[in-house]
């Protein structure tokens, strides 16, 4: 619980005994902070705009600035690597998913977006492995487990595991309609011959 509090700067605000010099260096990160936000908003707008726009080259630069004050911001990542796998292929967006999975592991459409590139350049396995970890650290996300399931159908052997993570999705939502639909698609395909 500490470091997680620590993680999230939460000792920035507790009142405990300081010395005047640490007190005036907290206080002037939480402004460098502040005006650090302020900027990153700023080129996040402009970079969102951009997109809208189609000019993919200036988002590009607006988002790379945004990295250049928070190499850790999840969505200035996962957007850069949207725009590189467009730019570039997809496996040039590989580091900039990966980076927004690190930076925000409770973000479920980080692990979707790194989990769609693997597949997309024929890493399967490595899909799978995304999305399993993704599903142990937010196991309440019905589309992490569906994904998850899925991408399992797609595997041969892994009629049980697709199953199971289908259920998990309709567990959480049971109006979940592509899970449902997936699991009585699998369902039917495993009666046996004759039985019905």
């Amino acid at each position: 619980k500490v470091i997680q509090a620590g993680k999230a700067n939460v000792g920035d605000y507790l009142l405990k005994p300081f010395t005047q010099i640490e007190l005036k260096e907290r206080i002037d990160n939480l402004l460098e902070r502040s005006r650090s936000r302020k900027e990153i908003d700023k080129h996040l707008k402009k970079a969102f705009e951009q997109i809208d726009h189609g000019l993919f080259l200036s988002a590009k630069s607006e988002l790379e600035l945004v990295l250049d004050l928070d190499p850790r911001h999840d969505l200035a990542n996962r957007k850069l690597g949207e725009l590189v796998s467009r730019l570039h292929g997809m496996e040039a967006a590989l580091p900039f998913f990966k980076k927004a999975v690190e930076s925000n592991p409770y973000q479920a459409t980080n692990h979707f977006k790194l989990a769609s590139a693997y597949e997309q350049i024929g890493l399967l396995e490595k899909a799978i492995a995304t999305l399993t970890a993704a599903c142990s650290t937010i196991n309440f996300d019905d589309e992490l487990h569906y994904r998850l399931g899925a991408l399992l159908a797609k595997k041969k052997h892994e009629y049980a595991a697709a199953v199971k993570e289908l259920k998990a999705a309709l567990e959480i939502n049971a109006s979940h309609e592509r899970a449902s639909a997936l699991l009585k698609l699998l369902q039917q395909q495993q009666i046996p011959k004759g039985a019905t």
